[in-house]
């Protein structure tokens, strides 16, 4: 009888224990993770995700603290470098997988395939450097072509430019006859010209649609070639012709403001929320198109956004969390209803509703399909912005007449070996 009770005596006080060691533990991981989260441009605009961050916590009880990010890429390569990151995830420009792929986890282990494959094929290329998913797209950023359906119709047109070549002829009479009416200030197309990183975008869609490469493919420096030249030269023909002579100072925002004040038939932008503060456009004026092809194809340069976890992180399960949780189908859903923004999950595409709020989506969805094109950071990895900034001094300086196109793509060919492979250059 007495060993009896000393069994039980002794089961019980082991089940004491146990209770006692999970109580400690349920303490334990009780106490909230904090994630970081960094991503510069919902400082910069009313998208700051405070509503959908409260409700990540909510679900979760993961708390979340917004932190300020740079978004210049020496800056976040420092940052990124640092023993003790600042951020567990940031939000990714487009050029950011190629560049600081080892920097950030392989977010698959985290993210079951079947929503991985939720999204556009393009948009998770993108994000996979090297067998390894360094991020998840949350928004599908491409650029379009805006034009003022009312003044085509005016002047003999039944549907926007489908080539350059249209554009260049339609951008012409348009201009020719609103500035018959009296409108001066009127010009045909405007863009990002200014001597900035924007203007690489630009002057990618104009070479690639025209077979000349995008800048380095497989390891080879591909821009000195006659179809390049040749779209270089045309874009500097417009200076002055369909484009006013101040497009070689436009920032993105210049675009939109001469847009959106009712004083251009074209322009090449991005589908912000602003590009829908029409100001002085009649809604049923304004019209979206996919940008014009060229002689061989359509390329709108893809642009940010998507999310990564950096290696650093001490949470990397709860940040893996977060990116999912804003790359979700019902967030997307939300957020593009609330922004107009497009999302990156292809389903929702087929949502009447969100596309009759929205038509440009339609434009969005067939450039994805078939129009985008990447900037070479994959190829060129953190050498990027070097190949970049020399690019668009090269482009600008055709532009602007200060050297002749074939020059420029020779001068740029040697510059770029030397950046992206020293041992191949020319040397003379």
């Amino acid at each position: 009888m007495t060993n009896r009770f000393t069994v039980i005596g002794a089961g019980l006080a082991f089940l004491v224990l146990l209770a006692a060691e999970a109580c400690e533990t349920h303490s334990r991981t009780a106490v909230p993770v904090t994630i970081t989260f960094a991503d510069s441009t919902w400082w910069a605009s009313r998208q700051r995700p405070s509503q959908q961050l409260r409700q990540f916590t909510q679900e979760t009880g993961i708390q979340v603290q917004p932190i300020m990010s740079g978004g210049e890429p020496r800056v976040v390569q420092r940052i990124l470098e640092e023993e003790s990151s600042r951020a567990d995830v940031y939000g990714f420009d487009a050029t950011w997988p190629g560049m600081f792929a080892e920097q950030f986890i392989d977010l698959k282990p985290y993210v079951p395939a079947s929503e991985i494959a939720m999204h556009f094929p393009t948009l998770i290329a993108n994000c996979t450097v090297g067998g390894v998913l360094v991020c998840l797209p949350r928004v599908a950023m491409v650029p379009l072509l805006w034009y003022r359906g009312d003044l085509l119709q005016q002047h003999g047109y039944r549907a926007p430019p489908r080539t350059w070549n249209e554009l260049e002829q339609m951008a012409a009479r348009i201009q020719a006859g609103e500035r018959a009416k009296g409108r001066t200030d009127f010009w045909g197309f405007v863009w990002a010209g200014a001597r900035l990183p924007p203007l690489a975008t630009v002057a990618l869609e104009w070479q690639a649609s025209e077979g000349g490469g995008t800048i380095v493919e497989n390891g080879r420096v591909t821009l000195n070639n006659a179809a390049a030249v040749a779209s270089w030269e045309r874009a500097a023909g417009w200076i002055g012709s369909i484009s006013p002579p101040a497009v070689l100072e436009y920032m993105e925002p210049d675009v939109y403001n001469v847009w959106s004040s009712s004083n251009a038939a074209f322009a090449r932008s991005w589908p912000f929320e602003s590009a829908f503060d029409r100001r002085e456009l009649p809604k049923e004026s304004v019209g979206v198109a996919p940008l014009p092809k060229g002689a061989i194809r359509r390329a709108a340069t893809l642009g940010r956004y998507s999310f990564g976890v950096s290696r650093r992180s001490p949470h990397p399960r709860e940040a893996a969390m977060l990116v999912r949780f804003l790359s979700r189908r019902d967030v997307q859903l939300e957020y593009a209803r609330e922004f107009h923004v497009p999302p990156s999950i292809i389903d929702l595409y087929d949502d009447s509703t969100l596309v009759a709020a929205n038509p440009h989506f339609v434009a969005v969805r067939e450039t994805l399909v078939d129009g985008v094109v990447m900037r070479p950071s994959a190829e060129t990895g953190k050498a990027y912005p070097e190949v970049a900034r020399a690019y668009v001094d090269a482009v600008h300086g055709v532009l602007a007449r200060e050297q002749r196109a074939s020059e420029a793509a020779a001068n740029l060919e040697n510059v770029l070996r030397r950046v992206t492979d020293p041992k191949s250059a020319v040397r003379k």
